[in-house]
C-alpha cells in the first residue's frame, strides 16, 4: 500500500457527446488564439519605432518603470495609453467578445486616411448616447477586422480613427431573409403635377387643361381620406377601445384633432411673426430683442399673483400691455408689411409670407391684436428657459401643447444621413425610389439667430436627395420625393421650389472654441449638397457670414423629383398611391401626446411597404412599443454627435424602424 503523499489520482475523462466535446475545444482555441492575437508583446501590433531596441529594457509608465515581462492587462495599458507612447489595442482587447464583424487587415489600413467617400466606422464612445442601452445576446459588435470571413459593415463618410463604441442592432426576425419588395415607380408623364388642392368647380378645367398638355394618363392623382376605425391595426384598436374611443367617438376625436390642429398652426404663424419682428433688421434700425431675454424681463417684471397666475393658466393675458421696446419693433414690423409688394423681392419675401398671413385681419390694431400672441411667446420660453431646469420630460410636456412650428436648420439632415447610412449597412442591395417627408420645414423666423439676408429656404427634401444619392441608396432618374405638411403656405412654398433654385448652406449653430463641430459634422457640412447640384459663387452680402458654408445650385431633374401636398399625418393618409420605401419625420413626432402619436405611426405604416424603413429622431418612452404594435420594430438607434465636448455634447439620436414584410 502506497503513501497517500505518493497517490496519483487518474484525470476525468471528458463528459459529454463528442460533438459538445469538440465545440467546446474549437470554443477554447479561438479564446486562446483571441488573446494571443490581442497580447501586446508581439511586434506585430507595433511601430517599427516602438519595437524592442538594444537597451530598451524597460520604459516609464506612470512613475515607475515598466520591464518587458511585467506587463500589465490589455484593458489596463488602454485606459493609461496616453502615458504609455504606444500603438492602440485591437478592438477585441477592449470590447465584450461575442459575435464579431471585422474587417480584413485592419492593423495594416488603421493609419491610412479615410476613403473621401465611405469608410469603415470606428465607434463612438458610450457616454455620447442619451440613455444607457443594454448587452443582449444578439446584438453583435461592430469590430475593424473579420476572422471568419464575414461580410463587413460600412458606415458612410465617417473617419476610421474615433473611439470605439458599440452600435446597438436589433436583429430581424429572419436574418436570412434578403428579399426585398419590388418597388414600384410612379409617373406622371411630361408634367408632374405633385399633389394638386383646387375648388371643385376649377377641377373639370384644370383636368382639361392637363389632358390637353400631357395627353390622357393611365396613373392615378395623389389623393387624401381621412383615417377610420377599422383602419387602425388591431393593437392600437384595443388601446383607444380601452379609453372608451371607438366607434362613433373616434370620429369625433378625429374632428377635435383637426380644430386642435388648425389652431395650432394658426398660432404658430403668428408666434414666428413675433420672433421675425423682434430680430430682424430688414424694416428698422431699432436693436435685435433676444425673445427668450424679453421673456424673462416681461414676466419677472409682473407682480408675484400675476406672475403665478400668468405661469399656471394658458388663458390668461396680464393687462400690463406691451413693453416699450418690444412694443416699437412690432409696430415697425406692421407698418413694414403694409409698404411691401405682395410679390415682393428677394430681401422682402418674409416680409410677403406675412403679409399674405394677416390679409384677412380687419378692424382691431393688429399690434394690438398681437399681444396675446407675444404673452403665449413668453409664456413658453420662460417654462422651457428658466422653469424647466434642464429636465428633459418638462421641456417635452411643453412641446405637446405649444403651437406648431415650421423653422428647421441643417443639423437635422446631419443625423438622417448617418441614418441612411445604416440603412445601406444593413442592406447593401436595397434601392429607395419613393420617399415620403412629413414635415419639411422652412427656415421663415426660427426662435434664434435668424438670418434675414436670404430668403426663406427649405433644406430638407433636397438634403435627403443628396444623402441618397451619395450613398448609392437611389438613382436620380427613378428618385422621387413626396412632402407633405399641415400647414398650406409652407405646401405652396414646396411646390415653388421647383423654379430655379441655389441653396445658401447656413449652419444653426455657431462653431466656437468651447463647442467645436465634430469631424464627422464638419465632413457633412462639406459635402453636402455635390450630389444634387454644383457650387456658385454667395451673393456679396452672405460671404462673410459667420454660419454661411457654400452656395449650392440645384439641378432640374432634382427640383422634378419633389413635389408636396397638404396632409394631417394624426388623421390623415395618402390613398390609391404607391407605397413609399422610406418615410423621413424630424422633429414632428415632439408635438403629438400619447394617442396622437399612436394614430400619426399607423397612418405612416399604412403608407410604407413591406420591408420599408421609417426614420426619426425622436428619443421618447413608448414610442418604439407603439411603432412595434404599427408593425414597425426598431431595428436600430444611434447618435450623432453635432458638436461640443464629451462631457455635455451636441448630439441628436437617430432612431430607424422597420416595416414587417408580411
Amino acid at each position: 500500500m502506497g503513501s497517500r503523499w505518493h497517490v496519483a489520482l487518474q484525470q476525468r475523462p471528458p463528459v459529454g457527446p463528442a460533438a459538445e466535446c469538440l465545440l467546446r475545444q474549437e470554443r477554447g482555441g479561438r479564446q486562446r488564439r483571441l488573446r494571443r492575437s490581442c497580447d501586446p508583446r508581439r511586434p506585430e501590433l507595433r511601430r517599427a519605432d516602438e519595437r524592442r531596441r538594444r537597451g530598451d529594457d524597460a520604459r516609464v509608465f506612470g512613475r515607475g518603470r515598466l520591464h518587458r515581462t511585467e506587463l500589465h492587462h490589455p484593458a489596463e495599458l488602454h485606459a493609461r495609453r496616453h502615458e504609455f507612447p504606444r500603438r492602440p489595442d485591437p478592438a477585441a482587447a477592449v470590447l465584450s467578445v461575442r459575435l464579431e464583424l471585422r474587417e480584413d487587415d485592419a492593423p495594416g489600413r488603421r493609419r491610412q486616411a479615410a476613403a473621401p467617400v465611405r469608410a469603415v466606422q470606428r465607434a463612438q464612445s458610450g457616454d455620447l448616447r442619451r440613455a444607457a442601452v443594454r448587452e443582449q445576446p444578439d446584438q453583435p459588435v461592430v469590430r475593424l477586422d473579420r476572422p471568419d470571413r464575414c461580410p463587413a459593415i460600412e458606415f458612410p463618410a465617417v473617419w476610421p480613427d474615433r473611439d470605439q463604441a458599440a452600435l446597438l442592432r436589433l436583429l430581424k426576425d429572419d436574418p436570412k431573409d434578403t428579399k426585398g419588395t419590388k418597388d414600384t415607380i410612379l409617373t406622371f408623364g411630361a408634367l408632374d403635377v405633385g399633389f394638386v388642392h383646387v375648388p371643385p368647380t376649377c377641377l373639370t378645367v384644370l383636368m382639361t387643361a392637363i389632358l390637353t398638355v400631357t395627353g390622357p394618363t393611365s396613373h392615378t392623382t395623389q389623393r387624401v381620406r381621412q383615417i377610420e376605425y377599422a383602419d387602425l391595426p388591431p393593437a392600437i384598436q384595443e388601446r383607444f377601445a380601452a379609453a372608451g374611443v371607438a366607434g362613433p367617438r373616434f370620429s369625433e376625436y378625429l374632428r377635435s384633432v383637426s380644430v386642435e390642429t388648425e389652431r395650432r398652426v394658426a398660432e404658430g404663424e403668428r408666434e414666428h411673426f413675433i420672433y421675425y419682428a423682434l430680430q430682424s433688421t430688414r424694416f428698422t434700425d431699432r436693436p435685435r430683442i433676444e425673445p427668450a431675454v424679453s421673456a424673462q424681463r416681461f414676466i419677472e417684471s409682473l407682480s408675484p399673483p400675476d406672475r403665478a397666475h400668468f405661469l399656471e393658466d394658458r388663458d390668461f393675458v396680464p393687462s400690463r400691455g406691451w413693453p416699450a421696446a418690444e412694443r416699437a419693433r412690432i409696430r415697425d414690423a406692421v407698418a413694414a408689411l403694409a409698404n411691401v409688394d405682395m410679390i415682393a423681392s428677394e430681401s422682402d419675401r418674409r416680409l410677403s409670407y406675412y403679409k399674405q398671413l394677416f390679409a384677412l385681419d380687419r378692424g382691431r390694431s393688429l399690434v394690438d391684436d398681437l399681444y396675446a400672441d407675444y404673452a403665449r411667446v413668453t409664456r413658453f420660453l420662460y417654462k422651457k428657459e428658466f422653469e424647466s431646469n434642464g429636465s428633459a420630460a418638462a421641456v417635452a410636456a411643453l412641446y405637446r401643447t405649444r403651437p406648431h412650428s415650421s423653422d428647421t436648420q441643417l443639423e437635422a439632415g446631419f443625423g438622417v444621413y448617418l441614418g441612411l447610412g445604416v440603412l445601406h449597412a444593413l442592406e447593401p442591395g436595397r434601392r429607395i425610389r419613393r420617399v415620403l417627408i412629413v414635415g419639411p420645414g422652412l427656415d421663415v423666423a426660427p426662435r434664434m439667430d435668424l438670418n434675414d439676408v436670404v430668403a426663406p429656404q427649405m433644406f430638407q427634401p433636397f438634403a435627403v436627395a443628396d444623402a441618397l444619392l451619395s450613398l448609392a441608396l437611389s438613382s436620380e432618374r427613378d428618385l422621387h420625393i413626396e412632402s407633405v405638411d399641415v400647414n398650406p403656405r409652407i405646401v405652396r412654398f414646396a411646390n415653388s421650389a421647383r423654379d430655379a433654385l441655389t441653396l445658401h448652406l447656413f449652419t444653426g449653430i455657431n462653431e466656437t472654441r468651447e463647442q467645436p463641430f465634430s469631424a464627422d459634422y464638419r465632413h457633412y457640412l462639406h459635402a453636402l449638397g455635390n450630389a444634387i447640384g454644383s457650387r456658385v459663387s454667395p451673393p456679396p452680402a452672405i460671404a462673410g457670414e459667420k454660419r454661411y458654408r457654400h452656395s449650392i445650385a440645384v439641378r432640374a431633374s432634382i427640383r422634378r423629383a419633389t413635389s408636396a401636398g397638404p396632409l394631417n399625418i394624426i388623421t390623415e393618409r395618402l390613398a390609391d398611391l404607391p407605397p413609399f420605401d422610406l418615410v423621413v419625420i424630424t422633429n414632428v413626432l415632439t408635438y403629438f401626446d400619447d394617442r396622437q402619436l399612436a394614430l400619426a405611426l399607423a397612418n405612416i405604416a399604412a403608407m410604407l411597404g413591406p420591408g420599408g424603413y421609417l426614420l426619426h429622431n425622436e428619443s421618447r418612452a413608448g414610442l418604439v412599443e407603439t411603432a412595434a404594435a404599427a408593425q414597425m420594430p426598431a431595428v436600430h438607434m444611434r447618435t450623432a454627435v453635432i458638436a461640443g465636448a464629451a462631457p455635455r455634447p451636441l448630439y441628436d439620436t437617430i432612431w430607424l424602424h422597420q416595416k414587417s414584410r408580411t
